[in-house]
């Protein structure tokens, strides 16, 4: 299966193990995935190619999701973010929806229910 969009998904996630679950499920169904198990890479990865969709943890040890998030919509505002976390306290997802995330998901999460979140932004990128 061939998507539209997103046609280049970054996984930033400093759990490597869900990195690589996540890669793995995403590929499968056909999205072009790679991963980055900290923040700053993740950056790095992200200024040097142009993802449609990031997919980012919250809580990194160098520096914070909502950080990355924050520089991601700075360099490129039109880049759709989902936040992961485990630690989802209402006041952290509220920053990161008014930051420009698009959608929060709690870890642990169900593969096929972040699958129907991105085909969720899929759907509204195409009605726009």
């Amino acid at each position: 299966m061939i998507h539209r969009w997103p046609k280049k998904i970054l996984v930033v996630d400093d759990e490597s193990a869900i990195c690589d679950l996540v890669v793995e499920f995403l590929s499968f169904k056909g999205y072009a995935v790679s991963s980055a198990s900290k923040g700053y890479a993740g950056l790095r990865m992200f200024q040097q190619e142009d993802y449609d969709l990031v997919l980012l943890d919250i809580r990194m040890p160098e520096i914070s999701g909502l950080d990355v998030l924050r520089e991601i919509k700075r360099i490129r505002p039109t880049t759709a973010v989902i936040m992961l976390s485990a630690y989802g306290d209402a006041e952290t997802i509220r920053t990161a929806l008014t930051y420009g995330a698009a959608h929060y998901i709690e870890k642990p999460m169900a593969l096929e229910g972040l699958l129907r979140t991105i085909q969720g932004l899929e759907k509204e990128r195409e009605e726009v």
